[in-house]
């Protein structure tokens, strides 16, 4: 199990795809190089997924039994900052995964069982896009898991691949943190610690809120291992 005290070496990427009323599966990350060149929420790609990055995520999949949320508008993301409900649009069968090589859309693909009221809305024109929420090295830009889709209409980038990175820039490097100020920062520790990803710029939060790691991660509700 990855050390939630670790130093994080991934980061958090929302990607925006398009979604075609009535198909069971949707594409969840494109294959190749991708970017978000009208810039991103904080952080950057360029992110790239390859043949042998996208078998270790249908390898990590294979063994769940839970099934992936598809929310609205990432409400998964911000319902511990608004207090909100996180509805389901739909669910993916995490085993259903698989590489797609060839084709105009390759990518890493999965089937999705659409709530009524999303099949709805989607029929209607009401949603078109698909957000998808992974895990990515910051090193390499390899995508290394898949954690929740979202339906959206508010692409970060118009076109056929659109890409918002959730997380900070690597520590020591220029660029925007997520959000703003320390309350942004234990919010993204809240979602996302319990899965190895701390926001780089927790010492600093530590520091600031005057107590232990120790006690930080307690309140984080992580225990170090």
């Amino acid at each position: 199990m990855t050390n939630p005290l670790a130093p994080p070496s991934i980061g958090l990427a929302v990607l925006t795809l398009r979604v075609l009323p009535g198909s069971p599966r949707i594409r969840v990350i494109p294959a190749g190089r991708f970017d978000a060149p009208r810039g991103s929420m904080g952080g950057s790609g360029p992110w790239t997924l390859s043949a042998a990055a996208a078998a270790r995520i249908v390898a990590l999949n294979a063994a769940r039994q839970a099934d992936i949320l598809v929310d609205y508008e990432h409400q998964w993301l911000s319902s511990k900052d608004n207090g909100k409900e996180v509805p389901a649009a739909g669910w993916i069968n995490p085993r259903s995964l698989v590489w797609v090589e060839s084709g105009t859309e390759p990518g890493l693909y999965a089937e999705v069982k659409w709530t009524a009221k999303a099949a709805e809305m989607i029929a209607a024109d009401q949603y078109r896009y698909l957000s998808p929420v992974f895990t990515y090295d910051k090193t390499t830009g390899e995508p290394s898991d898949l954690l929740n889709v979202a339906l959206t209409n508010f692409p970060a980038i118009d076109g056929a691949t659109a890409a918002a990175a959730l997380a900070a820039q690597v520590p020591g490097t220029s660029g925007p943190l997520m959000g703003s100020g320390l309350h942004s920062v234990e919010v993204f520790n809240r979602s996302f610690a319990a899965l190895g990803v701390l926001h780089p710029d927790t010492e600093r939060a530590i520091a600031a809120c005057g107590v232990s790691r120790a006690e930080y991660m307690e309140r984080l509700g992580i225990k170090a291992s």
